[in-house]
């Protein structure tokens, strides 16, 4: 039997004995609830693996389990707001959810989102000045896609002075993190220092 066969076996078995565990979360009720369980099953029901797709399901097992204090259910209902999976989209209620998930102190992703909010204005007023302060504690954090916004926000001048140099230090951070956009931009950064652009 092949690598490839033992795995997918591997994988199936795993996900109905997961299903099963956390359908049986699912069902104790009151105190005994598994939030790992829920938000697996919630993870489940997203994905459409090992249980039919569904994201009003996968919204009720992350809402559950972030009542019961799993800090991934909680950074999942901010997604799960934000883009109306599940749920009515609802900006206020997903910039809540990122700040509790953000408070935790380990979800850069939650850093990052209220970057994005604010950035873009979903939901608040927009600010540069704001997206920046969390798009640098999620990169901080170790996040891969922060240093590239970072970058982007130095290059164009959005919310600070605009500094070529500036921006290829977060775009080299980002290429080292693996972001799809970082080598790209850093070339880029590199061909127009070797071309000479004026102001830096």
């Amino acid at each position: 039997m092949g690598k490839t066969v033992r795995k997918r076996i591997c994988l199936m078995l795993s996900a109905i004995l997961l299903f099963a565990f956390a359908a049986a979360a699912e069902g104790a009720g009151g105190a005994q609830e598994d939030p790992d369980a829920l938000y697996l099953l919630g993870v489940m029901y997203f994905k459409g693996e090992g249980a039919e797709q569904s994201y009003e399901k996968a919204a009720e097992c992350f809402l559950r389990a972030a009542a019961l204090g799993s800090a991934e259910a909680v950074h999942s209902m901010g997604f799960m707001y934000r883009y109306g999976l599940g749920v009515e989209q609802d900006f206020e209620k997903a910039r809540e959810y990122y700040l509790l998930s953000a408070a935790e102190g380990s979800n850069s992703n939650a850093q990052l989102e209220l970057g994005n909010l604010y950035f873009y204005g979903t939901g608040v007023e927009q600010s540069y000045e704001k997206a920046m302060e969390y798009y640098l504690q999620a990169a901080e954090m170790g996040n891969g896609r922060a240093p590239y916004l970072l970058g982007r926000m130095y290059e164009y001048g959005m919310g600070v002075e605009q500094s070529f140099d500036e921006a290829a230090k977060y775009y080299r951070l980002a290429a080292e993190r693996d972001d799809p956009g970082g080598p790209e931009s850093l070339e880029r950064m590199e061909r127009m220092e070797r071309e000479g652009l004026p102001g830096e």
